[in-house]
């Protein structure tokens, strides 16, 4: 008789962290010096006929860095990196890191760069994480691209005045394929096309797959040259997937261009368009505006209007919510993976799964709330609201982030240390010692990088946090 073998008591279901497994410190990636200037780098890599792979950090998120360093010291990445990599890890504070990244003309921080000898970028990693996995899927990615074309000699072409329809549309993929921004490209690429093409399907469709801003110069060319319908045909046709992409990129980019220009109505339209494509369920879609709308506060550091907006987005959509119904979504989404009744005569089968709790992002908004108001608010009525949030966030997480194997760690200890620091800024010390020591064990105890809570503790103690 086949048998199904499987946990669905929501009780008996384990969080899965990922990068929870920790490996001797000796089996590493090894960095060079990080003072070495890239004419070095790049000699060093072409006499041992390797790559380059840079990782970029800055001092503003200790616990970014150690997340990395946790798969950085992952034997997964030791032998693949050494035989194929010359690998150097900078702080874009430092001279030589500010060299590195504005002559690779990397934007931000916290991301990794797989390069050849001549500085083309072949992968890159956005943020830091401490899965391993993620470093050797881009590191294949990158080994597999060696020898092709690279982004410099697309950029060089285009800057010396190539513009036939076949290059622009492989320097649009190329970026694309390495995540870097294609507004200006797609804008060229658009105005080089005749007006009538914008009435084919797959030439619309492929502008569409690159996310055209909202009230850019490719968003009202097709406004204007495609037959009435066609978007709405192409969004209808392709797989899901891909419509969902679109749209995401479109606010993405839109969103990225409204922050650049501290455009609060470009951010309005992104974050309306955003909100219409949950046209089946409007609560979400009010709520995918609010957030849209308070990340272009919060980056612009707009903090007035944030606090105020932030506050009101809480309490109306955060706070009356039960942990009855937080339990509810649990269940209903296990409910979608019960597996089919049996059937007499069947061979037994073994069914596994992972459970990713749709639950586990409610305490996590009420703490990234929480964070920006200890980062932005001055006012007491102001960070007592946001602790109140907080408090809630570490109640939720102990209820519905249960690990059965260990209870040193339900919850989240990067809550806890929300709630400690917001203590500390209202005065309120000892409690504040008592919940980052509290948070500190617990992240210990999840072998989890828990350095930058040593480092917050030592300054609590001393006043100087």
């Amino acid at each position: 008789m086949k048998q199904i073998i499987g946990i669905l008591a929501m009780k008996l279901i384990i969080l899965l962290l990922s990068g929870l497994l920790t490996f001797p410190a000796f089996s590493q990636i090894k960095f060079i010096d990080n003072k070495t200037s890239w004419n070095d780098l790049s000699a060093q890599a072409k006499k041992e006929k390797k790559l380059i792979f840079i990782h970029f950090e800055n001092s503003a998120c200790q616990q970014c860095n150690e997340v990395a360093s946790m798969a950085f010291n992952n034997p997964l990445l030791t032998e693949k990196f050494g035989q194929n990599f010359v690998a150097i890890r900078l702080n874009v504070e430092t001279e030589n890191g500010r060299d590195f990244k504005n002559g690779l003309h990397i934007q931000g921080s916290l991301i990794s760069v797989f390069t050849d000898t001549e500085g083309n970028i072949l992968e890159m990693q956005n943020g830091s994480t401490s899965n391993p996995q993620a470093y050797a899927e881009k590191a294949d990615l990158a080994l597999r691209r060696r020898g092709a074309r690279g982004i410099n000699s697309y950029t060089q072409e285009y800057r010396a005045g190539s513009r036939s329809l076949p290059f622009l549309r492989e320097y649009l993929v190329k970026l694309k394929e390495l995540e870097m921004i294609t507004d200006e490209v797609l804008d060229e690429y658009t105005s080089q096309l005749p007006p009538d093409s914008l009435a084919n399907f797959n030439t619309v469709r492929f502008i569409y797959q690159f996310g055209p801003a909202l009230y850019s110069k490719t968003s009202k060319t097709v406004q204007q040259f495609a037959p009435r319908g066609l978007v709405e045909n192409i969004y209808r046709s392709v797989p899901f997937t891909e419509a969902v992409e679109m749209n995401n990129g479109i606010v993405r980019n839109s969103m990225r261009n409204a922050v650049m220009k501290r455009d609060p109505q470009l951010a309005e339209a992104a974050a309306r368009f955003a909100q219409l494509t949950y046209d089946r369920d409007p609560q979400m879609g009010k709520v995918t505006y609010e957030k849209n709308m308070l990340q272009y506060l919060y980056t612009t550091r707009d903090t007035a209007q944030y606090l105020n907006r932030a506050a009101q987005f809480i309490e109306q959509y955060y706070r009356p919510i039960s942990i009855d119904s937080l339990k509810g979504m649990d269940q209903a989404e296990l409910a979608k993976m019960k597996p089919p009744k049996m059937k007499p005569g069947e061979n037994l089968t073994v069914l596994s799964f992972k459970l990713n709790k749709p639950s586990q992002y409610y305490p996590m908004e009420l703490n990234t709330r929480a964070r920006h108001f200890y980062d932005m608010a001055s006012k007491k009525e102001d960070l007592e609201l946001a602790l109140s949030w907080s408090k809630l966030a570490m109640e939720w997480s102990e209820e519905i982030l249960t690990n059965i194997n260990n209870t040193n760690i339900n919850g989240n200890p990067s809550y806890m240390e929300t709630y400690a620091h917001l203590l500390y800024k209202l005065g309120r010390k000892e409690e504040a010692l008592t919940w980052q020591i509290k948070a500190l064990g617990q992240q210990k105890a999840t072998s989890q990088p828990y350095g930058h809570m040593e480092t917050a503790l030592a300054k609590m103690k001393a006043g100087t946090l």
